[in-house]
C-alpha cells in the first residue's frame, strides 16, 4: 500500500515538472504568457509553430523571421508582435496581442537612401545654348 502511494505521488510530481515546463515556454516568446498552451500545444500534440519553436531550439532569435506556419507573407514575429524581431526576451514587445495574427503587417521596411544626384541629361536647348 505505502509503494502504491510513492509510485503515485512519484508520478504526479513528474506530470507536475513536465506540465510546468512546458509552460514555461510561454515566457520565451512574445506575448506568450496571453496567448497561453494553446500557441504551442494541441492537446498532447505540438501545433506548427510549436514544433518549428521546439525545433530550433526554443530559441525566439531563430524563429522570429521564419514564416508563419501556412502563410507566405508573414513572419512568426510579425504574428506575434514582434515584425522587426527585437524583442529580447523582457520587456513587452511592439504589438500586444492576446491570439496570434497571421495577416499582420511586416516590419516597415528602412527608408530607401535619397537617389544621388544625376546632371541633367544634355538636351537639344542646352546644347542650343
Amino acid at each position: 500500500m505505502i509503494a502504491n502511494v510513492k509510485v503515485a505521488v512519484l508520478a504526479v510530481a513528474l506530470l507536475a515538472a513536465h506540465a510546468n515546463a512546458r509552460g514555461s515556454y510561454s515566457a520565451l516568446i512574445p506575448n506568450g504568457e496571453a496567448m497561453g498552451k494553446a500557441l504551442g500545444h494541441n492537446g498532447d500534440d505540438y501545433t506548427a509553430f510549436g514544433s518549428m519553436f521546439v525545433k530550433d531550439g526554443k530559441s525566439w532569435a531563430a524563429v522570429c523571421k521564419k514564416m508563419w506556419p501556412g502563410s507566405t507573407t508573414t513572419t512568426v514575429g510579425a504574428a506575434l508582435g514582434d515584425p522587426c524581431c527585437k524583442w529580447s526576451g523582457s520587456g513587452a514587445p511592439e504589438k500586444t496581442l492576446s491570439k496570434p495574427d497571421p495577416a499582420a503587417a511586416a516590419c516597415p521596411a528602412a527608408a530607401p537612401a535619397p537617389a544621388a544626384a544625376t546632371p541633367a541629361a544634355a538636351t537639344p536647348a542646352a546644347k542650343r545654348r
